[in-house]
């Protein structure tokens, strides 16, 4: 599981490239390398697909310039 998940975040990391999950492995990756920022970043993924599963609800991107994505209100406290 941990081998999908990662690679799932690298190819969210090339075709998103301003969804927070990408913005959380370059935070990540300039202080402790790529590698553990690719693992950090599929667990900040796996704790979204849990919520969302877990509160049926859909994943909705909607960038608003600044490269921040907005998640529903209720969904934001449970991914800090």
């Amino acid at each position: 599981m941990k081998y999908i998940l990662v690679e799932c975040v690298q190819s969210h990391i090339r075709t998103c490239p301003y969804s927070e999950i990408t913005e959380a492995y370059r935070r990540i990756s300039l202080r402790s390398g790529s590698n553990k920022a690719k693992i950090a970043a599929a667990r900040h993924l796996l704790r979204m697909i849990y919520y969302m599963l877990k509160r049926r609800m859909e994943y909705a991107v909607m960038t608003d310039g600044t490269g921040a994505d907005k998640f529903h209100a209720a969904m934001q406290p449970l991914l800090d």
